[in-house]
């Protein structure tokens, strides 16, 4: 099936999320450049009754949506000179792994005007959706293994359907209630009890409850990043279940 986009510009699509990403110094490893690549065809299927940006297979291989077009992909945009590929040696394994860099673009390009034609809702979600994963692999894959709707109810394996896809539901604000002085006084006062117990009361459920498959742990433990020398360090957090934000 065609894609929205043509091939022509597909390199340029990996740029430009390569440049968000720079925008807040990060870089991305294949596993998280594949999954924005993903995401980009997602956003765009949800908006127009499952036609996708590239057109391209996806299967449920690979740490989830995979296909081969999209490293084919990538090196092409490497071989423009789009993006930077950088090697390292793995601190798990000792084998050689490489992360792509963007560069912090000074003008829009062409291929954002061009997804904002077709839908801003397109480039403003994947934007927020780099911005919030391009350095949290547990909270990209876990987005992606349970909150897009052609990855539910497959098999390992198995091709996605976009024709799932559907653009999340607007959330309507519910105007608050008038209280009473006193009705307020009652709910503070109940609030502040339940604060309490709250912390008092030890936790009882761990912030990891799954179900993860083999792929995703496996994932997880070998998604490392230590470029030219340095170290990266620190605490990865799941990230929570909800659609990022969406900028207007």
């Amino acid at each position: 099936m065609a894609g929205a986009l043509s091939a022509e510009h597909i390199p340029a699509l990996i740029q430009l999320i390569c440049s968000w990403a720079a925008e807040r110094d990060e870089v991305l490893t294949p596993t998280r450049l594949v999954k924005f690549l993903y995401l980009a065809d997602l956003y765009y299927a949800r908006r127009m009754g499952g036609v996708t940006l590239t057109g391209w297979t996806w299967r449920f291989v690979h740490f989830g949506p995979y296909c081969s077009e999209s490293l084919g992909a990538i090196d092409q945009a490497v071989s423009m000179r789009l993006i930077d590929k950088n090697s390292y040696e793995s601190k798990y394994s000792g084998d050689d792994r490489h992360v792509y860099r963007g560069r912090r673009l000074k003008s829009e390009p062409p291929v954002e005007r061009l997804l904002d034609s077709m839908a801003t809702y397109v480039s403003s979600a994947l934007k927020s959706a780099v911005r919030k994963w391009s350095d949290d692999t547990a909270g990209l894959l876990t987005h992606v293994y349970f909150e897009t709707e052609p990855m539910q109810q497959i098999e390992p394996g198995d091709v996605l359907d976009f024709r799932k896809a559907q653009a999340p539901q607007k959330v309507v604000p519910v105007p608050a209630m008038k209280l009473s002085a006193k009705k307020m006084q009652q709910a503070r006062e109940a609030l502040s009890s339940l604060r309490r117990r709250t912390l008092e009361a030890p936790t009882k459920t761990p912030a990891d409850t799954g179900p993860y498959d083999d792929a995703f742990l496996h994932a997880l433990e070998h998604e490392d990043v230590s470029e030219g020398g340095a170290s990266f360090s620190g605490v990865t957090a799941f990230g929570d279940l909800r659609q990022p934000e969406i900028e207007d």
